[in-house]
């Protein structure tokens, strides 16, 4: 995979649904070099698990809502993970073609917005999302 500094990937959760997820790395040099990708993606489970599982619990929508889009920070000791989920208006799907067939998988109204920074970096939760 080449990686840029805002990447948009498609996680498969279920055989026909996927999570998109837009990944921004302040400084890819250092991300590159600390091969940090599969590391990432593999915290980034127990979230989408989190969500994807507790989303149907006893809170009203909007509550559940309101609290997945609250900025949230994961710190680990080669790098620090901010995230958020954002609802998506307009619900998206997309077609994969296997062979010679096409297959449509739907894409989950939320979509995971993360930073992946260097550890300790003291910036608050609320500037990484300021130019969203």
């Amino acid at each position: 995979m080449r990686l840029q500094k805002r990447n948009v990937i498609h996680l498969l959760v279920t055989p026909s649904t996927l999570l998109r997820v837009v990944l921004q790395v302040q400084d890819l040099e250092w991300y590159k070099q600390e091969d940090l990708h599969p590391a990432v993606v593999k915290a980034l489970h127990p979230i989408i698990v989190g969500l994807l599982v507790n989303a149907n619990l006893g809170k009203s929508a909007s509550k559940r809502k309101k609290e997945v889009e609250c900025p949230k920070s994961l710190n680990q000791a080669r790098y620090r993970i901010v995230y958020r989920f954002l609802w998506q208006d307009v619900h998206y799907a997309m077609l994969q073609r296997d062979h010679r067939r096409y297959k449509s998988l739907s894409i989950y109204p939320y979509q995971l917005i993360v930073f992946v920074d260097k550890p300790n970096h003291q910036a608050s939760l609320e500037t990484y999302f300021a130019a969203q």
